[in-house]
């Protein structure tokens, strides 16, 4: 027999058999990383390993911008509060300058407030000694004692220069007052 007799009484089905058994031997043959079975899940495994490397150092770049900008934020916040303690400090001492400085106002005013009572108060006295002498003067005119009248009028002078002057001291002392006042608000 013949090679070629054998294929005539081959039937289909034992040619299909020995096509798989072939493909079989030469898969069989063949590497096993060139399978389909291997290379396909080694793809899949591999194109992971590179999003998984891809994706740590993202996140990696992401935790390190992230520390940075906290790093940032806290010298800036540092700095920040430096700058806050420093204006507080200038703060408070501007505040105690302000207080004893008002403190010396308020003395200065309590001051200037009794002198202007005593003021108020020689000026009173002053009103009264010079009613007191006039009244003299038409009671020395009516008795014709032109010696008292004239030491009288003498006297009137005097008193009036002395309430011209307490009442322009006043008048200062007033303005004074005032600008403290103005000073302490």
């Amino acid at each position: 027999m013949a090679v070629g007799d054998q294929s005539e009484r081959i039937s289909p089905k034992e040619t299909a058999e020995l096509e798989r058994l072939r493909l079989e031997i030469d898969a069989l043959r063949r590497p096993a990383w060139r399978q389909p079975a291997v290379i396909i899940p080694a793809v899949g495994l591999v194109i992971s390993l590179v999003a998984n490397v891809q994706q740590w150092r993202t996140a990696d770049r992401a935790a390190e911008q992230a520390r940075q900008q906290l790093q940032h934020s806290q010298e800036r916040w540092a700095d920040e509060r430096k700058k806050l303690v420093f204006e507080v400090e200038d703060l408070r001492d501007r505040l105690e300058e302000r207080r004893a400085k008002r403190s010396s106002v308020n003395e200065e005013l309590e001051k200037v407030n009794h002198e202007i009572a005593v003021y108020d108060d020689h000026l009173f006295k002053d009103m009264a000694k010079r009613k007191e002498i006039e009244v003299n003067i038409l009671l020395a005119e009516q008795r014709g004692q032109t010696f008292i009248v004239e030491a009288q009028r003498k006297n009137l002078k005097v008193i009036d220069d002395s309430i011209a002057w307490r009442k322009n001291e006043k008048a200062q002392l007033e303005a004074r007052r005032f600008e403290l006042e103005k000073e302490r608000n």
